[in-house]
Order: C-alpha cells, then sequence, then structure tokens
C-alpha cells in the first residue's frame, strides 16, 4: 500500500501544486496523518504524523476545503498550514476509510479540476484498499473455518510445526488433544445440515470456554477438534480432558428440545511419545480411535438411534433421576430343593409422565450409548444396597440382592471405589451383594481378572448372567473368581433340547460353582431343573418382578 500511495502522491503533486499530500485515517479526536509526501520527492511514513482537527475530516461524499476564499471557516491547522483539500476514501462497504489529503503553508484556491483529480485519486486508493482486504480475506480463508471462525486444519499443522520446533529448541513440552463430537452425523441425517452447522456452533463455544492460558483451540475437519496445549504453563491436561468431559454432560439445545450427544478425546505428549510431530500426532489419533473403540464395541447396531424422538428420549432419561421416575422392581430368587427365599434381582424400571412404563430393552440400550448409563447403574447400586439394609435392619431376611453391572460400568476403573463406597455409606454387609456380569464382559481377560479378583476382595459375589447366550468359555469360568453361573432361559425351553441345560449344571458343579436358571414358567421346567440338581431359579412360575409395596405384602407378608 505504501507503494500506490507513493505514485498517487506524485501523480496529485504534479498538478496540484501544493507542498505536501497526505492520507488521514479518521478517528473520533485529532487525526495523525499516518502518510506524508512532500515536494522535495520525499515519502515519510510518519509514526504520530501530522495533527490534524476532526473538522477537516470527511464523514460523507463532499469533500473539505481551506483556501483563501474560505473566510467564513474558522479552522486552524496545524504547524502552519493554512491551505488544505481533503477528499473521502471510500470502501466498498461504504465506509469512510480516510481523508485524502493536500495542504501546504502558503495561500491556494482550488480549482474545480483539482477537487475532480483530488476524487480520482481518492478513489484508486479505495480500490486498492478493498482489493487488499478482498486478498487478506482470502489468505485467512486458507486458515480459518468459515463456520466456527476457528483456526482450522491448515493453520494447526502450521502451529504444531511451530510449536513442535520451540519446544525443541528451549527443552520443553506441549501437548495434543484430537476430539471427535459423537453422533453428529445422525443428527445431521435427521435433521439436515443447518441443524449439523449449529450442533458445531454450540459445541465450539463451549471448548472455547474451557481454553485454558497456553492452549490455543482448533476446528478440524468434520466432527473433529483439537487443542495444542503448552505443558511449561502447569497446565494439566488431565484435567482439561476431565473438564471437555464434563461439559457434555450438559445438554445441548437443538429444534427446540434439549439432546446429549457424547465426545472422545485422544492425547499425544511432546517428548514422551515421541521426538517428532508425526509420533506425537500418529500417538494422539491411536488413543482417540482406542477411545472410540471402545464405546462402540459395547453396542449391537440394534442400538443405534434412528430417529430424532429417540434423542429428546434420552434427554427425558437423564431427567428422569432428578425426576424420581426410575424405581426398582425386584423379582424373588429360590433355592430349588428347600423351596425357600434365598435372594433378589433387583431390575429397573422407568415410568415416563407421559408414555407410561418404558421397557428396560428401549431405555438401557439408549442408556449405554449415551454414558448416562454410569449415573444410572450407580443410582440403581445404591438404591437396591440401601433397601436391602433398610430389610435387615426390620428383620426381614430378603437374602442376596443381585445387581447388573452393565459393560461401560465393568470397563470403569473407578467401580471398585464405587462399590466399595456404597458399601461403607449404606452400610450393608458385602456378603450380601451378588453382582451379575454378561460373558462378553470377560473377553478382555486381564482387565475382568483385575476387577473381578479387586470385587471379591470387597466381599461380594459374583455371577456370570445369561450363560450360554453369547461368547461361552469354561475356560475363563475355570480362571475367574466367579461363584454362581445363571443359565439363559433359551436352554430351558420345553421345546428345546435338554442336553445342553444338563452339561452345563454338571459342568459348573465340577468347577464349584452354584447354578441359577433364569425365566422358568412352568412346572416341567422346575422338575427338571431339580432332577439335575440346578441350586436356585427365578421366573414367572415362582413370581414376576416386584415393586417393594407388592414384594412386602406378597412375599415378606409385612403390613
Amino acid at each position: 500500500m505504501e507503494i500506490v500511495l507513493k505514485q498517487v502522491f506524485s501523480l496529485a503533486s504534479q498538478y496540484i501544486r501544493l507542498n505536501s499530500f497526505a492520507l488521514a485515517l479518521n478517528s473520533n479526536s485529532r487525526t495523525s496523518v499516518q502518510e506524508v509526501y512532500n515536494r522535495k520527492d520525499e515519502y515519510v511514513k510518519m509514526g504520530d504524523g501530522l495533527p490534524l482537527p476532526r473538522e477537516v475530516l470527511c464523514k460523507g461524499e463532499d469533500p473539505v476545503i481551506i483556501d483563501s476564499t474560505s473566510r467564513d471557516i474558522k479552522i486552524h491547522l496545524a504547524d502552519g498550514f493554512i491551505s488544505f483539500i481533503g477528499v473521502p476514501v471510500v470502501l466498498q462497504d461504504g465506509s469512510v476509510y480516510g481523508t485524502l489529503c493536500a495542504l501546504d503553508k502558503v495561500p491556494y484556491s482550488f480549482s474545480d479540476e483539482d477537487v475532480s483529480l483530488m476524487k480520482t485519486m481518492a478513489f484508486f486508493v479505495s480500490y486498492m484498499l478493498d482489493r487488499n482486504t478482498l486478498e487478506e480475506q482470502l489468505e485467512q480463508s486458507i486458515r480459518v473455518d468459515m463456520l466456527t471462525h476457528l483456526p482450522n486444519k491448515v493453520r494447526f499443522s502450521e502451529c504444531l510445526t511451530e510449536w513442535h520446533l520451540e519446544a525443541k529448541r528451549e527443552k520443553q513440552s506441549y501437548s495434543v488433544l484430537v476430539m471427535n463430537v459423537k453422533r453428529v452425523k445422525e443428527l445431521h441425517e435427521l435433521l439436515g445440515y443447518q441443524a449439523s452447522e449449529d450442533l458445531l456452533l454450540q459445541v465450539s463455544k463451549r471448548l472455547l470456554q474451557l481454553a485454558p492460558d497456553g492452549a490455543e483451540l482448533f476446528k478440524l475437519e468434520g466432527d473433529e477438534f483439537a487443542f495444542l496445549v503448552r505443558s511449561e504453563k502447569g497446565l494439566h491436561v488431565a484435567q482439561l480432558v476431565e473438564d471437555i468431559y464434563m461439559t457434555f454432560d450438559k445438554a445441548f439445545y437443538l429444534n427446540e428440545s434439549d439432546i446429549y450427544i457424547g465426545i472422545n478425546v485422544g492425547v499425544g505428549r511432546f517428548p514422551e511419545d515421541g521426538n517428532d510431530i508425526d509420533s506425537v500426532l500418529l500417538k494422539s489419533y491411536d488413543a482417540l480411535a482406542r477411545v472410540s473403540q471402545r464405546g462402540r464395541s459395547l453396542f449391537s447396531s440394534s442400538s443405534t438411534l434412528d430417529s430424532f424422538e429417540h434423542f429428546k428420549m434420552e434427554a427425558e432419561l437423564r431427567k428422569a433421576l432428578q425426576r424420581s421416575e426410575l424405581t426398582l422392581f425386584y423379582q424373588p430368587q429360590y433355592d430349588l430343593l428347600s423351596e425357600n427365599l434365598v435372594g433378589l434381582e433387583a431390575l429397573i424400571r422407568w415410568f415416563h409422565p407421559v408414555k407410561g412404563l418404558v421397557p428396560p430393552d428401549q431405555f438401557i440400550p439408549m442408556a449405554e450409548e449415551s454414558e448416562v448409563i454410569h449415573q444410572i447403574g450407580e443410582w440403581v447400586l445404591f438404591t437396591a444396597c440401601t433397601q436391602a439394609k433398610e430389610w435387615l435392619d426390620h428383620g426381614v431376611e430378603c437374602g442376596m440382592i443381585s445387581v447388573n453391572l452393565s459393560s461401560k460400568q465393568f470397563l470403569d476403573k473407578q467401580l471398585i471405589n464405587k462399590v466399595k463406597w456404597i458399601l461403607q455409606e449404606t452400610s450393608l454387609p458385602p456378603t450380601y451383594l451378588n453382582l451379575e456380569i454378561t460373558e462378553s464382559m470377560a473377553m478382555d481377560v486381564h482387565h475382568a481378572m483385575e476387577q473381578l479378583n479387586a470385587l471379591k476382595q470387597l466381599g461380594v459375589m459374583i455371577s456370570i448372567d445369561d450363560f450360554g447366550k453369547g461368547y461361552s468359555s469354561f475356560s475363563y469360568l475355570y480362571n475367574f473368581p466367579i461363584d454362581k453361573v445363571k443359565i439363559d432361559k433359551s436352554f430351558i425351553e420345553t421345546d428345546k433340547p435338554l442336553a445342553i441345560p444338563q452339561a452345563i449344571i454338571s459342568m459348573v458343579h465340577h468347577l464349584g460353582m452354584g447354578v441359577v436358571a433364569e425365566g422358568v414358567e412352568t412346572k416341567e421346567q422346575v422338575e427338571f431343573l431339580k432332577q439335575h440338581h440346578c441350586d436356585e431359579a427365578q421366573g414367572y412360575y415362582f413370581s414376576k418382578p416386584l415393586s417393594v409395596e407388592s414384594l412386602e405384602k406378597e412375599i415378606f407378608h409385612i403390613g
């Protein structure tokens, strides 16, 4: 721009016989002339410039002229200048950028040709400014995400290179957090492009609020975001990750409804995860993939939400705990030999204020998909233990309370501490608690062994639920500290070969474990199970799941 102004001023000086030419930038007070050219062929880029009173600034299309004919205009120019002409430099958007000036310390009378020439010069300056602005915008668009106005993938790559070189030079460290927002594609398919863009805007604002000093947020492609974090600033990356997950526990507002989405975060650190950029970035994406895969592997494709109604239902499920819409029913379990009550299985029910009773097979997969299963699972465990202790305190022998653990609960590294805390808080003896897991949870042998051994050290009982329904292997029964095995009800149906349940009962007994049959509905099934020495059973033949009130009245005969 400096070259352009010099050419403009040089050309104007050939026709207007004034000593100095300048571009004054508009402001709310006295204006400093930033660019000055005089007839001695000197071009000066002034620091503070020459002060001009704001009365000479052009605010519209009309020029301002002070010369020997301007007897009625009482404006005092600085530094002895007495002749002045100023024309507005108007940009394409209609705003006045500044005033193109010609001025001198000697009297001068401006002609119409002088005014016309100054207007032409001002138009040329505005044209060049607009072009430069456009070029700057194009340059910026390469590095800025147009939706969120966050730096984009190109800028992320540039910054990562800059940060890496600086960290190596200064012997510092940094972290890369890559994130992908879950369920954006589903919402895009259900509600359209505008809704998914609105959601991503909300996400970007929340993440920006979490960005601590020394961290930069980037919008990558699709549903991906990234943080670069300078570790030497004393930032705790683990806390930032925790904050990210916590902010996604809150609802987003879309299409006049509260919805809940999730986020996965992968972290790579320099220099811990590698000496070069590719290694650090690969580590972060590898961690992201493992987190994402761990979440997806827990659910079947049938649990995928396929309508916006499900999103709204999920939001209502999150509020159900606060609204006391969730409750526990208990199904009695009996010893087949003595026919005495030996335990109760806690089964969750959701009484929706409008839809009525929502079956567990509809809302449990939804809870697992959205991570709310953690809160629901803890509530079930705490409520069941509290109720069991209350019965025991009143002399009611309710037997062992069985509580199902979800896959995500079993994967939770804090599971042991949570169970321990609940037992301490409710004062329930651990021998009265039986935790049920499914076969699929035992597929990660190392993790399952650690969790089960730690639970056994608390003194609780462990059962395998729905045995034979999924991944069946007697090898893990032999290696894991399991107390009971529950046979899936499909094996004891009268139209199915009974050799399989017979073999399961025999094998489990040889391993020193108890056998519980679930879904027992007929007397024939009971007799078969007794004949083959099955230990316990539950099902509609004995009792359907009952509310606390019905259980106390029909089974415990209280009140």
